[in-house]
């Protein structure tokens, strides 16, 4: 929050210093807000656009996140890049080793164009 979405922010080295994750974003989100609604983390289920990295991983773990729902087509839209497979792989690892159910959501979601991996994709 506040911080400027730039073109040389978002499309270059310097993206991931800048932006946040969802995962992690919403979970702050939500405890930022918690003292308006008053609901803890523990227990919820995520609904994640894409797969969980391991640092959104540790997070959903250290919010007592039991179930994660993923997009199996977004998944998929990174299957070429084998950084990110290497790091949803260890994330799932580390999500299943503390208990949390991983489901993926198989079918079009009905969003705008999302810009995945330099590639704009309807989900």
């Amino acid at each position: 929050m506040g911080i400027a979405h730039t073109h040389e922010r978002l499309y270059t080295s310097l993206k991931y210093p800048f932006i946040a994750h969802a995962e992690f974003n919403s979970i702050f989100a939500a405890l930022r807000d918690r003292s308006v609604t008053h609901i803890s983390s523990y227990g919820l289920v995520m609904v994640c656009p894409w797969a969980a990295c391991t640092g959104c991983a540790k997070t959903i773990m250290a919010a007592g996140i039991r179930r994660l729902v993923r997009h199996k087509q977004a998944h998929l839209q990174s299957a070429g890049n084998t950084k990110w497979q290497e790091e949803i792989t260890i994330a799932d690892e580390m999500l299943r080793d503390v208990g949390v159910e991983i489901i993926e959501y198989d079918g079009l979601v009905g969003a705008p164009p999302v810009l995945h991996s330099g590639t704009y994709w309807n989900p």
